[in-house]
């Protein structure tokens, strides 16, 4: 829109109210008008050159804020890295700690297998041992039988020394049981200790098992979090690519408009008598035409036939964009030509410029007279010349029929450099 202001301010502004009698003194007002109009256009660009710093700061602290996101999400990253290493560390950790668990239940149970049968061997032993003891305090009562007899006889005596030798024997086999016992008590309270020792290794893998349980679901838990704000600080970074790369496109297009500025404060040094000839030629026509001299486009409030049977799109004023959160001024209404692309004049009048500006294409200017002008944008034919008188109903051209504002005809009306709201110009329809 700003683009379209500075041409319309630069040469609409130009334009003094037609009069017959024009002198020196008139000339040299008009001189003095647009040396003023050439002041308020330099103090624009001062403008414009205060708004590209503000871009430019604005541009290094989103560059800033993109640096700091960036590592953010690196060292996001590498937590997440981190994370997934601990990890696979406690994974292994419980792995190896059932493992050992596995082996030392293992090891529980064989040594409980030997404590049962050494117990089952002692108890074969004690009753050995019981039997043995039983035999050794019934021999006393044989051997005296044995030696009470006055007459023994040969065989008699020889039944008394092999009851002597069993007895002997007996005892013999008894320290020897006795002995066997022992060991087999000590071997089994070195299994018992061993089983002890076993079952506390056993608690202890166990409790240590339930840390590490506890330790790799935090880390999970962790993990969950640290992915999710990576997935936000990912969706910030590419927020603030794209708020940088519309700040870099406003600050290209500040920088294209102070040169369009520039150029057009040029033109209007250089081009100061060019009003004064137009304003002079349609009086002319008008004249010969037998038309109003002066009040023609005043009079036309509320009457004015469309530049184009399209929808009305976009209204005039300030346009408020929900998704940047920023309010751009529309300096007049948006066209939606659907139906035809033909762009007709909505009053007769010259042609005081057909320009090119950037997101805007063509746009022709037409002077109406009494300081009134009508601009119309976004045109991809033009069938009209520069300073070339049109009726009213006269095409003009046709709308763009490429680009993002496809068959968009922006429409604008101007008093001097005051912006008119066209709808209340235009038949109610």
């Amino acid at each position: 829109m700003n683009y379209l202001k500075i041409s319309i301010i630069i040469l609409f502004s130009s334009y003094l109210t037609a009069e017959d009698d024009k002198n020196f003194d008139r000339l040299n007002e008009e001189k003095v008008k647009i040396e003023k109009e050439i002041k308020v256009r330099n103090k624009e660009i001062n403008d414009l050159n205060k708004d590209l710093k503000l871009i430019e700061k604005k541009i290094i602290k989103t560059t800033n804020n993109l640096n700091s996101a960036t590592e953010k999400a690196i060292r996001g990253q590498r937590d997440l890295i981190s994370i997934e290493q601990n990890i696979n560390k406690n994974n292994y950790a419980i792995q190896k700690i059932e493992a050992e668990l596995t082996q030392i239940e293992s090891k529980i149970i064989h040594e409980q297998e030997k404590i049962s049968s050494f117990e089952l061997k002692i108890d074969s032993l004690e009753l050995i041992i019981k039997n043995i003891n039983t035999e050794i305090k019934a021999l006393p009562l044989k051997i005296y039988a044995a030696q009470s007899g006055s007459n023994t006889s040969w065989e008699e005596k020889k039944y008394l020394k092999k009851l002597i030798e069993i007895e002997d024997q007996n005892y013999e086999n008894e320290l020897n049981l006795q002995s066997q016992k022992k060991k087999l008590y000590q071997t089994k309270m070195q299994l018992e200790s061993s089983l002890k020792k076993l079952e506390l290794s056993l608690k202890d893998k166990t409790q240590l098992l339930r840390l590490k349980k506890k330790t790799l679901e935090d880390l999970r838990i962790d993990q969950n979090i640290k992915s999710k704000m990576l997935s936000k600080l990912k969706r910030d970074k590419k927020t603030i690519e794209e708020e940088l790369k519309r700040t870099e496109k406003e600050k290209k297009e500040k920088q294209s408009q102070i040169e369009s500025t520039n150029q057009l404060v040029e033109k209007l040094i250089s081009d100061k008598n060019k009003n004064k000839l137009r304003t002079d030629e349609l009086i002319r026509i008008r004249k010969e035409k037998k038309k109003e001299i002066s009040g023609n486009f005043s009079m036309m409030k509320g009457k004015l036939i469309w530049p184009n049977n399209g929808n009305l799109e976009v209204k005039f004023g300030n346009q408020v964009n929900p998704e940047l959160k920023t309010i751009t001024e529309n300096t007049g209404i948006e066209i939606r030509c659907a139906n035809s692309p033909k762009v007709i004049s909505v009053l007769d009048g010259i042609v005081m410029g057909i320009n090119y500006i950037p997101t805007y294409g063509n746009v022709v200017i037409i002077d109406h007279g009494d300081d009134y002008a009508t601009v119309y944008a976004n045109l991809g034919r033009i069938f009209i010349s520069d300073d070339q008188y049109i009726s009213q109903g006269d095409l003009i051209g046709e709308v763009s029929s490429s680009g993002n504002k496809k068959n968009l005809l922006h429409f604008e009306i101007w008093k001097k450099d005051q912006k008119l709201n066209p709808e209340k110009w235009l038949r109610s329809r």
